[in-house]
């Protein structure tokens, strides 16, 4: 195997960052056939001119294949902003920055996940659940700016903004348009991710991108209002 070219130098950690909290949406693709997640990306990129708010794309690593599914999108959308998701030791994290991922998403808080980007100066969001694990990211690890609030819900951002509403979060799991834009009026969310709203298996898996087009379409005029 040769080795994978080093991490394309496009975006800086603060770009990605501003570019998060501008987009407000990061679109996560978590498929089963590596093909499959491909004709995803190309979809929402082709439709929607990687204009906001989709110009960010997470590529899981449940996904076969995640990392060379990051560095074809790579090549085919410079401006596109594309990260690895369910990221969870040090390994993923540094095969995933080997890859050009711009950004790593996990669903955990990982001291060796967070070294790792620490060392090559990539944005890394932790997953957090309960008070005391938001506040261990935010404040307790290297370099921390936003934290995934995993699985998040409009109840916890509330509950959370009293005490601890200085860390902005980027709410995950079971975001649709209309909770994901009551999210976004939360003063400590500076975005959501969506998956399944948008790329409904049934609809992905049948090739009808008609009706993914309607779907996204109606996060895009939300978006616009």
């Amino acid at each position: 195997h040769s080795p994978l070219p080093p991490p394309r130098p496009i975006h800086s950690k603060q770009r990605i960052l501003t570019s998060i909290h501008n987009n407000k949406l990061i679109l996560c693709i978590r498929v089963n056939n590596t093909q499959l997640a491909i004709e995803c990306a190309r979809f929402i990129f082709h439709t929607f001119h990687i204009q906001p708010p989709f110009q960010i794309i997470e590529i899981t690593l449940t996904t076969p294949n995640a990392y060379s599914i990051i560095q074809q999108l790579h090549r085919e959308f410079p401006d596109a902003i594309i990260g690895a998701g369910t990221v969870l030791n040090q390994q993923q994290t540094q095969k995933s920055i080997e890859s050009g991922a711009q950004f790593i998403l996990s669903p955990i808080t990982s001291s060796s996940v967070i070294h790792e980007c620490w060392k090559n100066n990539v944005l890394c969001i932790p997953g957090a659940y309960t008070p005391t694990e938001v506040y261990h990211a935010a404040y307790e690890c290297e370099g921390i700016e936003v934290v995934k609030l995993f699985p998040g819900s409009l109840e916890l951002v509330k509950s959370l903004q009293g005490p601890l509403g200085g860390i902005p979060l980027l709410v995950s799991g079971g975001v649709g348009v209309d909770n994901g834009m009551e999210l976004l009026q939360c003063e400590n969310v500076v975005g959501v991710c969506t998956s399944s709203d948008i790329f409904v298996p049934e609809l992905i898996q049948s090739g009808d991108w008609n009706a993914v087009k309607t779907r996204a379409q109606i996060w895009m005029d939300r978006f616009m209002l």
